[in-house]
């Protein structure tokens, strides 16, 4: 069974604290997903595609097999070469059932996450800013009718960026 990086994000196209701009424009980013749950419940591993736009204002979407993103970003250093990222409000709860979708699948039982907490989303780009790197890191703790767990999701991935003209 298949379970594509929906972490795909990467934006940019926000003016940083100290007025740095960031150019708006487009990249497609390849993706390492890992998937680890306790309970006995088994794990995954996979790569996809991640398709982003960033766009003026500091907001991106990105579409992934697992479906399409959206949200916004903020500095996260002073030189405007990482990025922070955030989902909106419908792709945070997108994401939040994937993963107990995900999880549901590899457990071979229904998963609720009643606890989650999303460690790293962060967008970095190279000196250049034709290269990205994406790291996502999400910790959650959650049920099925066998007892209660802790699970493990991330997604790493490299690509390139085309600012726009």
């Amino acid at each position: 069974m298949r379970f594509p990086a929906i972490a795909l994000l990467s934006l940019l196209s926000v003016v940083s604290a100290d007025a740095q701009p960031v150019p708006a424009g487009s990249g497609l980013i390849v993706t390492k997903e890992k998937l680890k749950i306790g309970n006995g419940c088994a794990s995954f591993s996979g790569a996809d595609n991640v398709a982003l736009s960033i766009l003026p204002g500091g907001t991106w979407t990105a579409q992934a097999t697992a479906g399409d993103f959206s949200g916004t970003l903020t500095p996260a250093d002073p030189n405007g070469r990482s990025w922070n990222i955030q989902f909106d409000g419908p792709s945070l709860a997108f994401y939040e059932l994937y993963l107990e979708d995900a999880a549901s699948n590899l457990c071979g039982a229904a998963v609720s996450i009643s606890n989650g907490l999303i460690e790293t989303f962060v967008l970095k780009f190279g000196k250049d800013g034709t290269q990205v790197s994406l790291q996502l890191k999400t910790s959650a703790s959650g049920s099925t009718i066998y007892g209660a767990g802790q699970g493990k999701h991330q997604i790493k991935g490299k690509g390139s960026f085309a600012p726009a003209p």
